[in-house]
């Protein structure tokens, strides 16, 4: 006898063996899945276990080179950054902004400071994290005209065809072809940069650099120094600041 009601089924849900193979390829995508969880999972702790070596043995070295630590992941507010350095455009990158293994020294001239500063890049349905390591240098009495220096590229270039701010120096074409240079003030930042910045500069490519009233800050875009190389970074970092320096 035909049985519509067992007819319907079978039509709507597959015959038997259509879901016994169905069954069996999900069982079979479980470890699959499983073990890329686990992946993911030996991932992150292999990078969280390099992140406290890191962090270890940046805070050995730290008094060595006369500064205090703290290793501690945080916003820029709550890092006792003074808000006038809290306000450059690198604090305003991305998402997420945090700094950590902070380095801090005082000095005659005022403070300096070392420190790791990180952002997100989201694009779309992706993301990624961008990391270096930069250095800021607070000089009491100084008056530094507000600016932003960074390596030209491909994007900054197309800006300056559509009307962006670029301010370039005749007497000096390898650093107008190296670098992006704005300010609020444009003749006060010419003036300061043409006094020994921009021969500096040209010479040193590939830092990016910010300032204004006492701070200036300087780093190399999306790059952490290792601990074995930070002492000669630093010396480099107070060089390039010292050249920016307008006392």
């Amino acid at each position: 006898m035909y049985n519509a009601g067992a007819q319907a089924t079978v039509g709507a849900g597959g015959t038997g063996s259509e879901l016994a193979g169905r069954h069996l390829m999900e069982w079979s995508l479980l470890p699959l899945l499983f073990g890329t969880l686990a992946l993911v999972a030996v991932i992150f702790f292999l990078q969280r276990a390099a992140e406290r070596r890191r962090t270890d043995t940046l805070q050995s070295l730290a008094p060595m080179l006369g500064f205090s630590f703290d290793g501690e992941l945080k916003k820029p507010g709550d890092a006792g950054l003074d808000a006038s350095l809290t306000s450059f455009h690198l604090f305003r990158h991305g998402g997420a902004p945090r700094l950590h293994n902070l380095m801090r020294a005082s000095n005659v001239d005022g403070e300096d400071l070392i420190f790791e500063f990180r952002y997100t890049v989201s694009t779309g349905k992706s993301s990624h994290t961008v990391e270096q390591t930069v250095a800021a240098f607070r000089r009491r009495a100084a008056r530094v005209p507000g600016f932003r220096l960074s390596p030209e590229n491909v994007f900054s270039k197309l800006g300056h065809l559509l009307g962006g701010q670029d301010i370039d120096f005749e007497s000096n074409e390898v650093f107008s072809a190296s670098y992006v240079l704005k300010g609020e003030d444009p003749d006060a930042v010419r003036a300061f940069f043409e006094r020994q910045a921009v021969v500096y500069f040209a010479d040193h490519p590939g830092w990016s650099a910010e300032g204004a009233g006492e701070w200036l800050i300087v780093y190399r875009a999306s790059k952490r120094e290792k601990p074995e190389d930070l002492r000669e970074w630093i010396d480099e970092a107070r060089r390039a600041a010292r050249v920016l320096d307008p006392r």
